[in-house]
């Protein structure tokens, strides 16, 4: 998943996807009473930390230093904002709603212009052909014009609505 902005604040990540639970602190609010190391010792976050490692999942990582911080994988996100509060859990699950249908849009346009592009490679191709047969036939070389007319005004007709049709998409997302 990609980058996440709670409450008009950049939650950062590490290398791993996981998400920096002081970023998500400050987004709470900041309070004193929510800071992530009261959350950490509670037998909750260990029952779940645990549940999570019995699955093979990375849970919790903490780096020390100036670009250090405590970084935890989506379910514990979805846990802290939950120990924080009902709204603030309801504001982390649509972020990351949100984002993941950024993706699935994305997606969507990737294959989109993937067909695209081969459709227009093949007519590309084919108008290619037409001309290397028309080279050989000289004096009549401008008896086909039109038909390569033709080829580019299709080729230029699908290029313009597959770049509405990304646009649109591009619209929905943002």
């Amino acid at each position: 998943m990609g980058k996440l902005k709670v409450a008009n604040l950049e939650v950062k990540t590490d290398s791993n996807g996981m998400y920096c639970l002081n970023d998500l602190h400050k987004a709470s609010g900041g309070e004193h009473r929510h800071r992530p190391s009261v959350w950490l010792i509670n037998e909750s976050t260990k029952a779940l930390e645990l549940e999570i490692l019995k699955a093979g999942i990375p849970a919790i990582k903490t780096t020390a230093g100036r670009y250090g911080g405590t970084f935890v994988c989506r379910e514990l996100v979805y846990a802290y904002a939950m120990w924080v509060s009902a709204s603030f859990n309801l504001e982390v699950i649509r972020v990351f709603d949100k984002t993941a249908q950024a993706q699935s849009g994305l997606q969507s346009i990737a294959v989109s212009v993937r067909s695209a592009t081969q459709s227009l490679s093949t007519q590309i191709n084919e108008t290619s052909v037409i001309i290397e047969e028309l080279k050989g036939h000289g004096s009549s070389w401008s008896s086909y014009g039109s038909q390569i007319k033709k080829a580019k005004r299709e080729a230029v007709k699908e290029f313009e609505q597959l770049k509405n049709e990304i646009q649109m998409k591009l619209d929905l997302i943002c």
